[in-house]
């Protein structure tokens, strides 16, 4: 059985209840070669499926789109249209993320040095911050 979920909080408390929460044991009912009810303890398994959200400046918005949506672009570009399905999952995440569509983005203004690990980046969607001005007066965007 799986319970698939989001969690958020911060990183060194996520950190302690992962490693926590692979310590659970269950016995796990099984039938023995002769037909016999039988228990084996069962370790639990935290799978991740990782959401995260990377904050940074505005006008630095095509050099982040241009480094975490190789993969998307990739696939886009191999399917030629997208799935219905993926575009629906996409949709909905953005909704109740409250997030916007990912905007067309200038590829000839770079991209970050990302290491290259063995990880995919699927893009859902962008939130722009306000622009507030702080009591010390200067006024920036609210990241």
């Amino acid at each position: 059985m799986h319970y698939t979920f989001i969690a958020t909080g911060i990183k060194q408390d996520l950190e302690l209840w992962e490693k926590f929460m692979q310590t659970f044991w269950f016995k796990l009912p099984y039938k023995d070669k002769d037909g016999k009810d039988q228990k084996i303890l069962f370790q639990s398994q935290l799978r991740p499926i990782q959401l995260y959200d990377f904050v940074f400046p505005r006008d630095k918005l095509d050099v982040v789109l241009n480094s975490f949506n190789v993969w998307q672009d990739y696939v886009l570009a191999k399917a030629k249209e997208p799935k219905p399905a993926f575009q629906k999952s996409l949709w909905f995440l953005r909704k109740a993320l409250k997030l916007k569509e990912i905007p067309p983005h200038d590829k000839t203004k770079g991209a970050l040095a990302l290491p290259p690990l063995n990880l995919r980046y699927i893009g859902i969607g962008i939130r722009e911050d306000e622009d507030r001005t702080f009591p010390d007066g200067n006024t920036h965007e609210a990241l």
